[in-house]
């Protein structure tokens, strides 16, 4: 038995003239747009866990003023981050529905933020993201979010110490 040979002629791309200009069409397919810069760290902390408030939103999901919101940013409460212009953003991940209705900071969030050795906040909202801090949860985030407070807190107060005597 003979096997079934096609009529038709094989075709080549010509238009191809190395095979530089493969990968580029392929990384065009990858990516359409293959000049697009991956997102810096700061655009990857607001797009995390839902991404972020902006404060009038923040005022409206707690029910407090404006500067009741200050002022739990200055005192470490809560995290807002500085965007442009001198305003600032508050990642979602930091407010959970209360039982019946409205909204609330995370619980213990304070608390651990209250013990955080550095004043940055795009820090410390880096370090409740991080999966890689802890193996007794996934993140501190997720620690707090399951009620481990007293352990999230530890974990903070021993955040930097590394390689202390």
């Amino acid at each position: 038995m003979q096997a079934h040979r096609s009529t038709q002629p094989i075709t080549y791309n010509t238009n191809r003239t190395s095979l530089n200009d493969f990968h580029e069409s392929v990384s065009d397919l990858v990516s359409p747009d293959p000049i697009k810069k991956p997102p810096t760290v700061k655009e990857r902390l607001l797009q995390a866990e839902g991404g972020y408030y902006l404060s009038g939103e923040a005022v409206k999901l707690l029910g407090i003023t404006e500067q009741k919101l200050e002022e739990l940013r200055q005192t470490n409460k809560i995290i807002g981050l500085p965007v442009k212009d001198g305003r600032h953003v508050y990642p979602k991940w930091q407010f959970v529905k209360r039982w019946f209705w409205g909204y609330q900071v995370l619980p213990g969030l304070a608390e651990a933020l209250a013990e955080f050795p550095s004043e940055s906040p795009w820090m410390r909202a880096g370090f409740m993201l991080d999966n890689g801090v802890t193996v007794e949860f996934a993140s501190p985030l997720a620690g707090l979010k399951a009620g481990r407070i007293s352990q999230v807190v530890a974990l903070v107060k021993g955040f930097g110490e590394h390689g202390a005597a």
